[in-house]
């Protein structure tokens, strides 16, 4: 009787050990799956965090100085762009020094001042920030300051000067006319055609004739809808009178 006791305890006791260590095998498969889940969580954001690493690497470009042929050009100057190596990013230019001979003399060309264009020149070669007052197409965008700005063209690899009207050289030209005995005649004319839908037209005529003592001045304008005289008049001019009629 007492065996049979013994052995069922026994029986019992087995039981209860192996319900404890399944229960225990739930129990740490449960918490390896949560991580397992957890991990794979981190994982993911560190894979998302390299995404975002990987597309913030892509815009690298547009702020790193990059080798570049520059198209470079005067804005209002009707020379063609000049094409200069270089060094570009999306707000940035910088001209090779190596260069600064090439684009002296380009700067020659278009009429830059003598005495400004060294310093235009060392602005450029050392480097030289894109006007943000640029709205629109950088391509064509105009830009009215007293100062000189660029405008840096990133897509189309350009660098475009506004250089202001002062720094800019000049000549000034005296015009004698000696008196003749024949008459003399200053004419100056000016117009525009359209060939759109309609034709039309726009044309003026200043002129001045010199005449005897003095000199006749008229001038007159035409267009497609009317004509019209808008000065004429004689001025005599001797040694001690004028006059105009």
């Amino acid at each position: 009787m007492n065996y049979i006791v013994t052995q069922s305890l026994f029986v019992y006791f087995l039981m209860m050990v192996a319900k404890a260590y399944s229960q225990d095998e739930i129990l740490v498969a449960r918490e390896n799956t949560q991580i397992l889940a957890s991990l794979a969580a981190i994982d993911k954001r560190y894979s998302n965090i390299a995404l975002v690493a990987n597309a913030n690497q892509n815009y690298v470009g547009f702020f790193e100085l990059d080798d570049k042929e520059i198209a470079l050009s005067v804005v209002g100057a009707s020379e063609a762009p000049i094409r200069l190596a270089g060094k570009l990013s999306f707000f940035k230019a910088q001209i090779e020094k190596s260069e600064a001979e090439k684009l002296q003399r380009y700067l020659e060309v278009v009429g830059v001042k003598e005495s400004e264009i060294v310093g235009l020149v060392n602005e450029l070669t050392r480097g030289v920030n894109g006007s943000r007052e640029c709205k629109g197409k950088k391509s064509d965008c105009l830009i009215f300051s007293p100062e000189f700005t660029t405008v840096v063209d990133f897509y189309n690899s350009s660098l475009r000067l506004f250089i202001p009207s002062e720094q800019f050289a000049t000549t000034e030209q005296k015009i004698v006319l000696e008196s003749v005995d024949e008459s003399l005649l200053v004419s100056s004319w000016y117009g525009s055609f359209s060939y759109t839908a309609d034709f039309s037209y726009f044309l003026r005529s200043e002129n001045t004739y010199g005449l005897g003592d003095g000199y006749l001045r008229y001038d007159f304008s035409a267009s497609d809808y009317s004509q019209d005289i808008g000065q004429f008049n004689y001025n005599y001019d001797a040694a001690d009178y004028s006059a105009t009629a």
